[in-house]
C-alpha cells in the first residue's frame, strides 16, 4: 500500500505543479482575470482540467501501481495514464486559450466581453489603434484586455444587414473590429454607457436590489456600466463625480 501511495502522491505533486503553471500562464497572458473568467463561464473548463489532472490521474495511478508488477508493466501503465492526462491537459488548455477574453467592447448600451474564438481571423493588426489604455479610462484599470468601442454603421442598409446577420447567428457588432472607433474616441463611448443605478437596473435585472452596490455609498453618487459575458453579467461601479473606479459587482 505504501508503494501505491508514494506513486500516487508523486503523480499528484507533479500534476499540481503542471496545472499551477498552466493557470498562471493563462492568468498572465490569457486575460483570465476576475470577473472575466467567471462571467464567461470558464470555470467549467478549469474544473474539468483540475478533476482530470489532480483527481482522476493520481487516482488511476493509485489503482494500477503494484509493487508486485514487473517494472515493464508498471512503465506501460504509467505511460498510458500520463498520455491520457497530457491529452486532456492539452485539449483543455487549447480550449481555454481559444476562449480567452480579448476585448471589452462598448456596444449600444453595454460592454461586451469578446473572446478570441469570436473574432473571425483575429490578428493583432486588426485591433491596433482601436484599443484605449485602461489607465486613461480609469474605469477598471486592473483588466488587461483591449478596451474598444463599436458603433452601428450610419448607413441604413449596412446597419440592417448587420442586424439581420447577428439575428441569424452571424457575428454581432462587438465582434467586428471594422466597426470599432479609434482609440481617441473610446473614452467618450465608455462614458456614454454610464448609467444611474435606476437606469442600469432596467437594462440588467441582476442589479435590482443588489446589496453589494449599496456598499459603495449613496446610490445617487455612483454610476454603473453593464458588462455582458457569455454566461453571466457584471457591472463596473464608478464615482459620479470623477468616474473613479470603485469596484465590480457580478451576477
Amino acid at each position: 500500500m505504501s508503494f501505491r501511495v508514494i506513486c500516487a502522491g508523486a503523480h499528484l505533486a507533479a500534476s499540481a505543479l503542471l496545472i499551477g503553471t498552466v493557470v498562471l500562464l493563462l492568468s498572465l497572458f490569457g486575460g483570465y482575470e476576475w470577473p472575466l473568467w467567471y462571467i464567461q463561464g470558464s470555470e467549467r473548463i478549469f474544473g474539468l482540467l483540475i478533476f482530470v489532472d489532480l483527481c482522476l490521474g493520481p487516482l488511476i495511478t493509485l489503482i494500477v501501481s503494484d509493487a508486485k508488477k514487473p517494472v515493464r508493466s508498471l512503465r506501460r501503465d504509467w505511460s498510458i495514464v500520463a498520455a491520457i492526462q497530457v491529452a486532456a491537459l492539452c485539449y483543455g488548455s487549447i480550449s481555454l486559450w481559444q476562449g480567452r477574453p480579448v476585448a471589452l467592447v462598448a456596444a449600444v448600451d453595454r460592454l461586451e466581453v469578446v473572446s478570441a474564438s469570436q473574432y473571425s481571423g483575429l490578428t493583432e493588426d486588426s485591433l491596433k489603434g482601436k484599443c484605449a489604455e485602461a489607465a486613461k479610462l480609469k474605469l477598471a484599470p486592473g483588466l488587461r484586455v483591449c478596451w474598444a468601442a463599436a458603433r452601428i454603421p450610419k448607413d441604413r442598409e449596412k446597419g440592417q444587414a448587420l442586424l439581420f446577420s447577428s439575428l441569424s447567428g452571424g457575428p454581432d457588432l462587438a465582434e467586428l473590429p471594422e466597426h470599432y472607433v479609434s482609440a481617441d474616441e473610446v473614452l467618450a463611448e465608455y462614458h456614454s454607457l454610464l448609467k444611474t443605478v435606476e437606469q442600469a437596473e432596467k437594462l440588467a435585472p441582476f442589479l435590482r436590489n443588489n446589496k453589494k452596490i449599496q456598499s459603495f455609498g449613496a446610490l445617487a453618487d455612483i454610476r454603473l456600466i453593464w458588462i455582458q459575458g457569455k454566461e453571466r453579467a457584471a457591472a463596473i461601479v464608478v464615482s459620479k463625480e470623477d468616474s473613479a473606479y470603485l469596484g465590480i459587482v457580478t451576477e
